[in-house]
């Protein structure tokens, strides 16, 4: 009997103690102290790893402390009781360039809402843009990186290293200019509340007066970053119109002379283009290297520059994770099949990658939030921040090593035909480690920044 009673009275103390740990967690959920609540209710999911409450708000913590992946594996753990539930998952797969798996998401939660929901326009949106995005990712072209760099704005086209042959560009108050390199025409920016591409010429020693480039180019509310090709009728350029992916997207229109006009723009889609401002694309045919400009994982008044080979045609990529992972610039594409008389530059490039990767380390800021940048490690708040920030500078090392170790492996596979079918495997689990490597970055940025702005 008294046996019988100390069991029943563990049984109430363990019982109380999980009752107070959930009011703990739901208290924690609902002040929005993600951090706090996502360890409480790991705790709880391992006593019932099928309760879809603690499923769903566990998933929400991940979410809202920047763990993308492991947010979308519980989320969909979690089932669809909630239907908060379709609309977080739909918009971590819109994240994850997963678009058509978040267009399915996000139509289930607005059939679920009443037409004066506040978020029904913001699903709307979202939904035109699944469908738009999933179009864009059945083209998505293969694309070699050589190299990358965060840069601040107002500097960023001083990694554009062109040769003469090229043009040149320039930079002022927001405003890119390009002149040909034989300085008989020049394109550039006029502003007021827009902004359109004009060009003018050359003529003996005079130019002519700007001549705005038609409606079919200057389409959107604001047009920039011109460049020409040296056939003199190609020109890249970014604007905002619409149908675009968002922010400034890059195009690409050719001047039919035997008309004296412009084709329609062509967006050049994924990986070029994002949710994001991506533009400045210019190409140096000589050394069969390109470059193009993207906010999309640059802190606040930053720029990442990507430097890419320049392929010989158009390459899409037919296999859809790959393709996925290509369109975020997460996958570092190399050529399968190299032709025999591969680039030379373009592989010189290649084997110089992990020294250039020295750049983006150079700064000694680190970056928390718009409010709060620091220059050493001493002084975060948040312990747990600083030991991330620790995490992320030794993982940083790493993935320069694994650069260097790819970046080696890329070449020999491009100046030795017979070593192909060896490196091909090791090439593919570097990029694979690489990766991994790159997302565990990002999560771990997210991580050091919830903290450290938590405890601030």
């Amino acid at each position: 009997m008294r046996k019988c009673c100390l069991i029943i009275a563990v049984l109430c103390v363990t019982v109380s103690g999980f009752s107070q740990s959930a009011t703990k967690a739901d208290e924690l959920f609902c002040a929005q102290d993600f951090g706090g609540a996502l360890t409480i209710y790991g705790k709880l999911l391992e006593a019932a790893p099928a309760n879809q409450l603690y499923l769903y708000r566990y998933a929400r913590c991940l979410q809202q402390t920047g763990q993308t992946e492991p947010a979308i594996a519980y989320f969909e753990k979690a089932g669809e009781k909630y239907s908060l539930r379709n609309y977080h998952l739909g918009l971590l797969y819109m994240e994850t360039y997963r678009f058509a798996e978040a267009h399915t998401c996000l139509s289930k939660y607005r059939n679920d809402i009443s037409e004066n929901e506040e978020r029904l326009a913001h699903i709307d949106s979202c939904l035109s843009y699944c469908r738009l995005a999933e179009r864009y990712l059945k083209r998505v072209e293969r694309l070699a990186i050589l190299d990358t760099i965060v840069l601040p704005k107002d500097d960023f086209l001083s990694f554009y290293d062109i040769t003469a042959d090229a043009g040149s560009l320039s930079y002022d108050n927001g405003n890119v200019t390009f002149l040909t390199s034989l300085k008989d025409l020049q394109c550039s920016v006029t502003h007021g509340d827009t902004s359109s591409l004009t060009t003018c010429y050359k003529i003996l020693d005079n130019w002519t007066d700007c001549d705005t480039l038609p409606q079919e180019v200057n389409a959107g509310q604001h047009q920039n970053y011109p460049f020409m090709l040296a056939d003199g009728v190609t020109l890249y350029f970014a604007s905002d119109m619409e149908g675009g992916l968002g922010g400034y997207d890059i195009y690409v229109t050719r001047h039919r002379t035997d008309t004296d006009t412009w084709f329609d723009p062509e967006n050049l889609g994924f990986p070029f283009n994002s949710s994001a401002n991506d533009y400045m694309y210019a190409i140096d045919e000589t050394k069969r290297v390109g470059w193009f400009a993207t906010d999309r994982t640059a802190p606040a008044g930053m720029v990442a520059v990507y430097k890419f080979a320049l392929n010989n045609e158009k390459q899409i990529i037919t296999d859809a994770e790959q393709a996925r992972l290509q369109a975020q610039l997460k996958s570092l594409s190399w050529q399968t099949e190299p032709t025999e008389d591969i680039d030379k530059t373009a592989t010189e490039e290649l084997a110089q990658q992990a020294e250039h990767t020295e750049a983006d380390s150079t700064s000694t800021e680190i970056f928390i939030c718009d409010d709060i940048i620091y220059s050493r490690a001493d002084e975060f708040v948040s312990q747990e921040a600083r030991k991330t920030y620790l995490q992320i500078t030794e993982l940083g090392g790493a993935i320069k090593e694994q650069l260097t170790t790819l970046a080696k492996a890329r070449q020999t596979y491009a100046e030795e035909p017979a070593m192909r079918n060896k490196l091909r495997k090791e090439i593919e689990d570097s990029e694979s480690k690489l990766l991994s490597m790159y997302s565990m970055l990002k999560e771990l940025t997210n991580r050091m920044r919830f903290l450290e702005i938590n405890a601030k």
